[in-house]
């Protein structure tokens, strides 16, 4: 946590409007003009990491991003090569998740068991038979 008690947090989106004329392609209307966003958060000692990602979730919402895109920007970030395979299973087991290399290994398991127990009941029956004759 900041101990400065007049901390704040600002995003500043600023986009240049660039005219658009006969012959480039765009149809007029079709392009936003010159704009400026800005976003703050006052007071920002108490608020956590969930609060300030979805602070900037808003901002991007904002900026005309749908929600698709920005979980899967997010994610690519949980996940991506520079995360250690450690935090990567913490996050998962976290978060329910599963790999897909281990849902191979879970299935490819779980057809070795089947298959066992195929057998073993198999064996029981041909005991069963002969016990019976």
């Amino acid at each position: 946590m900041n101990s400065n008690p007049e901390s704040n947090l600002t995003l500043v989106y600023k986009s240049k409007w660039e005219r658009q004329g006969k012959g480039t392609g765009f149809i007029f209307g079709e392009t936003i003009p010159e704009q400026t966003i800005t976003m703050e958060l006052p007071d920002v000692d108490e608020l956590t990491s969930v609060q300030v990602t979805s602070w900037f979730i808003q901002l991007l919402g904002a900026l005309g991003y749908n929600t698709h895109v920005i979980q899967e920007g997010l994610a690519e970030n949980l996940f991506a090569d520079g995360i250690s395979r450690e935090e990567q299973e913490w996050l998962s087991k976290k978060y329910e998740l599963t790999f897909n290399e281990d849902l191979d290994k879970y299935y490819t398991n779980r057809k070795e068991t089947e298959a066992e127990w195929d057998r073993i009941n198999k064996n029981q029956e041909m005991m069963e038979t002969i016990k019976n004759a």
